[in-house]
């Protein structure tokens, strides 16, 4: 393929790579295995969003991955990674996390990963965090957004952060929101 296998994901375009969520209930925090961008530093099974080949969905206009780097205490591709860094260029857009029980005055709280959700401006979309988190504000980056071709459907998918607090432009992945609309979203809104 020509490209370079780092922590889980291959160079070759990336950004379709970084469209996987957790497809479980968290219970307790993952053991660091890799970089929170990466599927391997996930402790179950994942599922992607999007194939590598529906590249055709894909918006490069709207985030890029501009460099990619892992560090490993082996030589070969394969061992964990102990240090990852993703460079990106995007727009962040603030966004509200929350479970669907905190809008409710129900007494039963539902553990199920469609329970989460998030909030963009004025549009809620499906959230599957991929580490335990608390309510409240974080981050957003759009990555696909799609209109079929006979116009009735939008697919919409993309990154929530979290600033990690270390220095200025460092953020954390905490999961990924994705949504289908009828009739088309205007991407312009996110």
């Amino acid at each position: 393929m020509n490209c370079r296998y780092i922590a889980g994901l291959w160079d070759y375009q990336l950004e379709l790579q970084l469209l996987w969520y957790y497809f479980q209930s968290w219970r307790k925090a993952p053991v660091y295995k890799a970089p929170s961008w990466s599927w391997a530093s996930s402790p179950g099974e994942v599922r992607y969003r999007s194939h590598v080949n529906g590249v055709r969905k894909l918006r490069l206009d709207l985030f890029t991955v501009l460099s990619i780097e892992a560090e490993s205490p082996a030589e070969d591709n394969l061992s964990p990674v102990f240090e990852g860094r993703l460079r990106v260029i995007g727009k962040l857009t603030p966004v509200t996390l929350f479970r669907n029980s905190e809008l409710s005055d129900s007494e039963e709280v539902k553990e199920d990963w469609r329970d989460y959700k998030v909030k963009i401006r004025n549009n809620l979309f499906q959230f599957s965090p991929d580490i335990q988190y608390t309510p409240g504000r974080y981050y957003s980056t759009t990555l696909k957004y799609h209109v079929q071709a006979n116009r009735r459907r939008t697919s919409v998918a993309g990154l929530v952060w979290k600033a990690t607090g270390r220095k200025r432009g460092e953020f954390q992945r905490v999961g990924l929101f994705k949504a289908l609309y009828d009739p088309p979203f205007i991407v312009k809104e996110l």
